[in-house]
């Protein structure tokens, strides 16, 4: 395609998400801690030093790079899987003391068990633990919000939806002018699961849903189009691989937009 004029970095980026291949389909290697995390949401650097970490970058309804990406923190033991999440606020929010004074940062509205917590800012979480299962395996959805409200239910692979599953998973928030922190402990038997084997592989997915601040779900895991197709393939889940004890974990020192406007 040739155009008629010079095309900015933003109208660039524009084309090659509409027009040019484009993957996001994750994986995320995850090692075994030997550190004692305290789930207390302050998200302490020695406790999760050997966590992976995964953005929450991909605004799920526009399919482009948010202006402000969240992260999740990862890793297990013996016992459970272990989950952090650091949500910043958009600057342009954070410098604005009128937010915080007449209306706050978050939308905390649900305060009872298994209401509808994504109502609330939020995280969302996905998990399938055995997605080798003739049926597809199921699907544990749990969701939580920034008053530590959760919201939990499963998909099994045969089309049944199970209400009463209840993980008991410990959450714990702290929310301040930078943005909200959690942390979070699942048990591996909330998943009917024994502790994976070194090289077991799960689906998951990790969104983090805005609702007073702006109106929008942004993920981890994305889709996919070649150059065949013209519109994204999506898929909700991406991999999630125990590694054991001789993992290398990489951690981003630092987030931002991969491309903005003028």
């Amino acid at each position: 395609t040739i155009y008629n004029k010079s095309l900015s970095e933003h109208e660039i980026a524009e084309i090659f998400r509409t027009q040019g291949e484009v993957s996001t389909r994750q994986k995320l290697s995850l090692g075994r801690t030997r550190q004692t995390i305290t789930i207390d949401g302050k998200i302490a650097p020695d406790e999760w030093k050997d966590a992976a970490v995964a953005p929450i970058a991909i605004d799920i309804a526009r399919g482009r790079v948010t202006d402000t990406p969240s992260q999740a923190w990862l890793t297990y033991d013996a016992e459970s899987l272990y989950l952090a999440l650091r949500s910043p606020l958009p600057e342009s929010d954070a410098a604005n003391p009128h937010t915080k004074l007449l209306a706050g940062f978050f939308k905390k509205d649900r305060l009872v068990h298994d209401e509808s917590v994504d109502d609330d800012d939020s995280l969302e979480l996905l998990v399938v633990p055995n997605p080798g299962a003739k049926d597809g395996g199921d699907c544990h959805r749990m969701v939580v919000n920034t008053v530590d409200t959760t919201y939990d239910y499963v998909l099994r692979g045969s089309g049944e939806i199970d209400l009463k599953w209840d993980p008991a998973w410990k959450v714990k928030s702290l929310v301040d002018a930078s943005g909200w922190n959690l942390e979070a402990r699942i048990p591996f038997a909330a998943f009917g699961a024994k502790p994976p084997a070194d090289g077991s592989v799960w689906k998951v997915n990790f969104y983090r849903i805005w609702r007073l601040l702006r109106t929008e779900k942004d993920g981890w895991n994305f889709g996919r189009r070649t150059s065949s197709q013209e519109t994204m393939e999506k898929f909700s889940l991406g991999e999630m691989v125990f590694r054991g004890e001789s993992n290398v974990a990489v951690k981003p020192l630092s987030w931002g937009p991969l491309f903005r406007g003028d």
